[in-house]
């Protein structure tokens, strides 16, 4: 798997070439994630930086990009999977075993459907092709990266039924839950700004306040 990454950190390298992955450091050699399966942002105390290159990869990406920073507060979570981070972990503590279960969490989520699967869900404006990855609002494409998709997709496969924070959050996660509302409403705020004509009186995916959300049957 190709991972790149935005500086040389010869703990997170070592421990990614152990698991068999192919490591590319971002540079201007290598200013784009377009080859690569996933996307390390390391900050080393330098928040701005890290946060500017999720900008930067946002704009033209939507690869799967996993955050390493030292001791993450909540703050620092919600400011990251606002921007669009998938996932933020704690670089000092994290293992190899488990930064490698997440790579291949996050692959699964961009893995194509199973040909049994229903390949194309359509609800009123919006359809999601499951095998394409790719989702369509009013006949327009919409870029969604690995994890919103997949919210997407579950809350499109239980149109009309309320899917509660923490159903959601182990459907995409793959994980038991934490941190649990404020992660999904981050990545909920995004998906609502690609999708609802108005996101602030949102009419496709309602608040079941306390509990979840729910996707409107059209």
């Amino acid at each position: 798997m190709n991972i790149l990454m935005n500086r040389h950190d010869s703990r997170t390298e070592k421990l990614m070439k152990e698991a068999g992955h192919e490591v590319c450091i971002l540079s201007a050699a290598y200013p784009t994630p377009a080859d690569s399966d996933i996307v390390l942002l390391l900050d080393r105390g330098i928040v701005a930086n890290a946060f500017s290159a999720l900008d930067e990869i946002r704009k033209e990406s939507t690869a799967p990009v996993i955050m390493l920073t030292s001791k993450p507060d909540e703050m620092y979570m919600v400011m990251a999977l606002s921007r669009g981070a998938d996932c933020v972990l704690d670089r000092s503590e994290v293992s190899g075993e488990e930064l490698s279960a997440r790579i291949f969490s996050l692959q699964r989520r961009c893995a194509p459907v199973s040909e049994c699967a229903e390949e194309v869900i359509v609800n009123g404006a919006v359809s999601l092709d499951r095998r394409r990855r790719e989702i369509r609002c009013m006949e327009h494409n919409i870029r969604m990266t690995a994890t919103e998709f997949s919210i997407v997709e579950h809350l499109m496969l239980n149109r009309g039924r309320i899917c509660p924070s923490t159903q959601i959050y182990r459907s995409v996660w793959h994980e038991e839950p934490y941190l649990v509302g404020r992660t999904i409403a981050e990545h909920m705020r995004r998906i609502r700004s690609k999708l609802e004509t108005n996101p602030h009186d949102p009419q496709l995916i309602k608040t079941v306040f306390g509990v979840g959300y729910t996707m409107v049957c059209v």
